[in-house]
């Protein structure tokens, strides 16, 4: 129910403080550089340390400062919800997703979750990523990973690798040098 940050030198303090702002247990972490924010998912799961009357399923989704770890937006979903991973996107949103709902929400106005992907559209949604332009998010499903045109609200699926026996059960999804990396650890040997 925390934030730690650990210096290049190894030294660690709390960024979040537990519970801080009603933060629950954290799962989704992102950094948003060009604005200063980390984006933490969180929610009342029963591993949550120090549980509280939230009601299990509770899911929300903080914005921080990364320089001082104040509070920048608060977004809630009401059980059932289980917001996992976050993705920001290049005007500053960020796609979140909801593996307890089958959903994909994206940050609107007045601080409110607006669905980027209608409900049931993928099943089991963990992590996501955004493509380098900005145009695509890919979002790791319980059955593979698919790619989300920005633009049209479009639903792909990723092509299966040369030699990959599936891309089911990917945990944590991220954009790197062109390529995308996923951590493959609820479906048979984790890699």
């Amino acid at each position: 129910r925390k934030v730690v940050r650990v210096a290049a030198d190894g030294t660690t303090r709390d960024l979040v403080a537990p519970a801080q702002d009603g933060l629950l247990a954290t799962l989704g972490l992102r950094v948003d550089r060009a604005r200063g924010v980390l984006w933490v998912a969180s929610a009342a799961a029963p591993f949550m340390e120090r549980a509280d009357d939230t009601p299990a399923g509770v899911s929300r989704l903080h914005a921080f400062a990364l320089a001082t770890g104040a509070l920048v937006a608060r977004f809630e979903l009401p059980a059932p919800s289980l917001l996992n991973d976050v993705a920001v996107l290049p005007d500053g949103r960020a796609v979140v997703t909801d593996s307890a709902g089958d959903a994909v929400w994206v940050t609107g106005a007045a601080g409110r979750l607006e669905p980027f992907v209608a409900a049931g559209a993928v099943v089991g949604p963990n992590g996501v990523a955004v493509g380098a332009d900005g145009a695509t998010v890919y979002v790791a499903t319980w059955r593979g990973i698919v790619a989300v045109d920005v633009a049209t609200r479009r639903i792909a699926p990723v092509p299966l690798p040369a030699g990959a026996p599936n891309l089911a059960g990917i945990d944590g999804l991220y954009v790197h040098g062109g390529a995308l990396i996923g951590i493959q650890n609820a479906v048979g040997r984790p890699r």
